[in-house]
C-alpha cells in the first residue's frame, strides 16, 4: 500500500459570463418556438454598440439595425412578420442568469432586480417598445417582470404575481413566471394598426 496522499481538486469556478449567454440562447430558442415564425438570437452585441456612452450614435442606425443590436435576445425577422402576418415583437429583452438567493424572500426583495429592469427600460426607449426582465436564479423558475400597465393587458389568469413599488419612470413592476406568461401569445406581439 501506498502513502499516497489524496488531494482535493478545487471546484471548478463558474464563468458568469459563459452562464449568461447560454441563458439568453435558451431564451430566443422558447421564444422562437414560442412565437413562431417570429426567430429571435442572443445579441452579439449586447449594449457595447448602442449602450453606454455609445447611445448618441442611435441616429447613425436604422430602426431595422437597431433592433438587432438593442437588448440581449433580439428578433431577428421582424420586418418579414411584421409584412407577412402584421405584427412585431412588443418588448426589448434584459436577461440575468444570477447566482442562487438566499431565500425566497430574498429573491424578490432583491435590489438587483430594479437595476435590470431599468436596463431593460433604457433600451426600450431606444426602440420605442416596452421593456421586459428575464431572470432566474440557480435552482429556480425563469422570471420575467414587466410594468404594471404592460402586465394589465394580458388577459390569463396568473397564479403568482409579485408587485414591486419602484420610482418613477416606471412606477411599479410586476413578476410573474416566464412560463405563465408564455401562454397568452397575443400578448407578446403589438399589431400594427
Amino acid at each position: 500500500m501506498s502513502d499516497e496522499i489524496l488531494v482535493e481538486k478545487p471546484k471548478k469556478r463558474t464563468n458568469s459570463k459563459r452562464k449568461g449567454s447560454q441563458f439568453e440562447g435558451h431564451i430566443g430558442k422558447i421564444l422562437g418556438d414560442t412565437l413562431a415564425p417570429m426567430k429571435f438570437k442572443r445579441s452579439q452585441s449586447s449594449g457595447a454598440i448602442l449602450g453606454g456612452a455609445n447611445e448618441k450614435f442611435l441616429d447613425n442606425y436604422s430602426d431595422e439595425i437597431k433592433t438587432m443590436l438593442v437588448g440581449d435576445v433580439v428578433p431577428t425577422n421582424e420586418s418579414d412578420v411584421l409584412r407577412a402576418e402584421g405584427w412585431k415583437f412588443r418588448f426589448t429583452i434584459e436577461c440575468k442568469f444570477y447566482q442562487t438567493p438566499d431565500n425566497i424572500s430574498h429573491l424578490f426583495n432583491n435590489s438587483k432586480i430594479k437595476g435590470w429592469f431599468e436596463q431593460a427600460y433604457t433600451d426600450s426607449l431606444k426602440l420605442n417598445k416596452e421593456p421586459i426582465l428575464i431572470f432566474k436564479f440557480n435552482h429556480t423558475d425563469i422570471f420575467c417582470a414587466v410594468n404594471d400597465e404592460t402586465i394589465g393587458s394580458l388577459p390569463i389568469k396568473i397564479s403568482q404575481q409579485l408587485h414591486l413599488v419602484y420610482n418613477e419612470p416606471y412606477r411599479a413592476i410586476t413578476i410573474l413566471l416566464f412560463k405563465e406568461a408564455l401562454l397568452d401569445l397575443e400578448w407578446w406581439k403589438y399589431r400594427a394598426r
